[in-house]
Order: structure tokens, then C-alpha cells, then sequence
């Protein structure tokens, strides 16, 4: 016998698809690990200013490093700078560290720190670290920027309107999510949460002497010439007077249409890496700088050394960075308006490098250290002179004799007076991190 079955049965059961088909879209509420912004206020960072007079602040998370005479000054990267007495390089002696909230670059002339804060390009008299202040702030100088986070976690939601992101902490939290039936879920409009889809990416003055060595690395952004400070950061290269140095005056500002991250100084010429080529500039009117040509690459973080008529330039790829070559190449700039390419080497994932009577010191990242013999720049790689893997290497300054390092693992100087012989001169560890 057949059953027969009341159409209205049907009618009920689907009521509730029809009613989801006349919606578009239904909130959901989701709790999740993110990177949750830690503030600071203008008024904090412009009082966060401070000297601690002690030896045991320690090197955790170090970034950039310039010399000044004897006097070493390593970033604490978004804290400040730690100040060494490297007198002799065999015993470097930590004798204060400098409170400086969002801090990344530096550069030192005399008795003058600058440094970035964020937003502003503050000066610092450290004549006396026991009465260290603050004499000048340029605010807003520098496009903001978020401090490096966990890339594991989606970015949290935050609201500048709350102050200045100087960090990111990890924090259970909770968000209404717009769930489309027609498409892929997506966060609301105004909702500034990255999708948990996505993968979080960042994109002449009393005390100075012309004589005294005076250098950051090749990852540097800052860079002294004269009475001008020069600085990059995202797409423009900054001039600013020094002249009085206590109180830098912003001067010419040079768009670049690059994303540009690095500054190198060879006779009378900028060279700037950037993520997409180097730029090579004519400063023999300082003030305001000159554009003689690009050398496009494919994307990368572009760090950049010249030694004589020759670049050197590292490019990493992965991360923010772009594409997943990693490489040294090197460049004839004898005509500068049209440098020519010469040859690539391939490597692990290069970051800064330096050079110094064609020996080339390269921070291969996890590779480590690597030193070449780069008389010859059709073969520098069968010409190694030594490989350190045990650090994790980011920059160098070669001075005269000694190498200058700094890595993940912490500060290193090397005695490469004899290449057959390289001494390991001293080490300052990182600690705690």
C-alpha cells in the first residue's frame, strides 16, 4: 500500500533554507589567538627618554649598530641603544643603555645621538651620560609603521586614535564575523582585522672631528654627510641640515617611487637599496639630491656596498621581502648614470655585507658569516676565505683590520688582519631572549 505523503511536510522542512537564501549573510561570533597592539601615548614617547647608567641591561633583541670612534652603539630594536666603550675591541664595555621607545636607526657625530621614535627624529646630547637629555624633536617626519609581530597569528584590531603601536602581545580575543553564503566568509566593512585566510606581512658643532671614524652598517637608513643627515623610509629619501646639529631643520624631501630600506655614501653619490632596484644619487649640491638612474631587480630586500667602480648588492627574497631568490650581485657603476650588471652568486638569505680592499664580508643570515677574496668578480665564490655558520649574521662594518658584526646570536669582532689566521676577538651574547 502506498504511503502518501502531505506535501506541507516538505513545505516545513525547507522553510528555514528559504529563509538563509533570502539573507545574504548571518554574524558569528569566533574567539582566537592575535597580536593585540601595545600603546604608547605622544606624550609618553616624548617623555620615555632615558639613560640607564648600568652594565647589566641586556642585549636581547639586537637590530643596527654604528661606531663612533671608540664608541659602539648597538639598537635595541624598539627600546633604544646600548652605549660600549670598544676602546679595545678584545673587552667591549657596556656603559649605559638609552631608553628610546620605537627606536630602529641611528647616527652619531660629536657629542650628538639621532634617532627615530616612531614617528619623530629626535637629538640626544650625550656629552654626559649622567645628565643625557633631549634637545630637539622633529615630529612626524617618518611614516608610521607597526613593529614586526608574530607572523603564526592574524593581526589584532587597532585603533591609532589609542596612540602609538611601540609592540604586540598575544591575547585570546573575540570578534563578530560576517559569514556570506554566497562567497568565502570575510571580516565586515571597517572591521580591521586580517582575515585568518590571509598571512600577516609587513610590507659642524663643539665635539666633532672629520677625522674620527664614524659609520653604520649597509643596513643602514641614517647616514651623516657634512652638515646633512640623510634617512630613507618607504618611498622618499630625506635630507635634513645639520648644521646645528642640536637642532636639525627638515629640508629637501625626494619621492623615490621605490619602497627604499638602505643608504650608502661612496665619494660624492647616494647609493639606496631598495625592494625593487638600487637608486644612485649625486649629492655634490647636498641639499638637494640628485637622481642618476635605477637598477630594477626582482622584488627583495636590497642592501648595497661600493668599493672603487664596483656595487655589491645582496638580495633576499621570502617574507616581506618579495620573491624566493636569494643572491649577491654585482654591478660596473664606472658610468653611473648606466651601471652595468656583471655577475649573480647565488645564496641562502643574505641580508647586510661590507667591503674593504676587496675582501667581502657577507651576512648569509642562517648560513652565517662568509668572507671572500673579491679580486676577481667573475669567481668570488671559489674564492671563500672563511665561513662562520654558527651565527646567525644581520651586518658588518669592517674597520681597518676589525669586523664589526651583529646577528640574532648577539655582537661579534673579528681580527682579520691575517686572512690565513681570522681571530674571534670578543663576543657580547644575547641574553634572556
Amino acid at each position: 500500500m502506498k504511503k502518501i505523503v502531505d506535501i506541507r511536510y516538505f513545505v516545513l522542512l525547507l522553510m528555514p533554507l528559504f529563509a538563509l537564501s533570502c539573507e545574504d549573510s548571518v554574524i558569528r561570533t569566533e574567539k582566537f589567538t592575535a597580536n593585540v597592539p601595545v600603546y604608547i601615548t605622544k606624550e609618553e614617547l616624548k617623555a620615555a627618554v632615558k639613560v640607564k647608567l648600568t652594565a647589566d641591561t641586556p642585549l636581547q633583541n639586537p637590530g643596527k649598530m654604528y661606531i663612533y670612534g671608540t664608541t659602539l652603539f648597538i639598537n635595541e630594536l624598539y627600546k633604544g641603544v646600548h652605549v660600549i666603550d670598544n676602546s679595545d675591541p678584545k673587552n667591549p664595555v657596556k656603559k649605559a643603555f638609552i631608553e628610546i621607545p620605537a627606536n630602529v636607526d641611528i647616527a652619531v657625530r660629536g657629542t650628538t645621538l639621532f634617532a627615530d621614535s616612531y614617528t619623530d627624529l629626535v637629538t640626544i646630547d650625550i656629552s654626559d651620560l649622567s645628565n643625557l637629555h633631549e634637545t630637539s624633536r622633529l615630529e612626524n617626519v617618518f611614516q608610521q609603521f607597526f613593529p614586526v609581530w608574530n607572523q603564526a597569528y592574524p593581526l589584532g584590531e587597532f585603533d591609532l586614535n589609542k596612540g602609538i603601536i611601540i609592540g604586540w602581545k598575544l591575547e585570546q580575543v573575540e570578534r563578530s564575523v560576517e559569514v556570506n553564503f554566497n562567497t568565502n566568509w570575510s571580516s565586515r566593512e571597517g572591521d580591521i582585522f586580517v582575515s585568518m585566510s590571509d598571512k600577516a606581512t609587513n610590507s659642524g658643532s663643539a665635539g666633532y672631528q672629520a677625522s674620527v671614524v664614524s659609520t653604520g652598517g649597509s643596513m643602514a637608513r641614517f647616514l651623516l654627510y657634512n652638515s646633512y643627515l640623510y634617512t630613507v623610509h618607504e618611498t622618499k629619501l630625506q635630507v635634513f641640515d645639520i648644521s646645528n646639529m642640536l637642532k636639525p631643520v627638515k629640508g629637501a624631501e625626494v619621492q623615490t617611487w621605490f619602497v627604499v630600506e638602505t643608504i650608502f655614501r661612496q665619494g660624492l653619490n647616494l647609493f639606496v637599496g631598495s625592494t625593487t632596484g638600487m637608486l644612485i644619487f649625486d649629492i655634490s649640491s647636498p641639499a638637494a639630491p640628485k637622481q642618476l638612474s635605477t637598477i630594477s631587480h626582482f622584488r627583495s630586500c636590497d642592501p648595497v656596498v661600493v668599493s672603487g667602480n664596483t656595487a655589491f648588492v645582496t638580495l633576499r627574497g621570502g617574507n616581506r621581502c618579495g620573491d624566493n631568490l636569494n643572491q649577491l650581485q654585482v654591478y660596473d657603476v664606472t658610468t653611473l648614470t648606466a651601471p652595468k650588471f656583471i655577475k649573480s652568486y647565488p645564496m641562502t638569505g643574505p641580508y647586510g655585507l661590507g667591503i674593504d680592499n676587496n675582501i667581502l664580508f657577507i651576512c648569509d643570515g642562517s648560513d652565517g658569516l662568509k668572507i671572500y677574496d673579491a679580486t676577481d668578480v667573475n669567481a668570488i665564490t671559489n674564492n671563500l676565505l672563511a665561513h662562520y655558520k654558527n651565527i646567525n649574521a644581520y651586518d658588518v662594518i669592517p674597520l681597518s683590520g676589525t669586523l664589526l658584526l651583529i646577528g640574532s646570536n648577539g655582537f661579534y669582532q673579528y681580527d682579520y688582519t691575517d686572512l690565513q689566521n681570522i681571530k674571534l676577538l670578543s663576543t657580547i651574547p644575547v641574553i634572556g631572549k
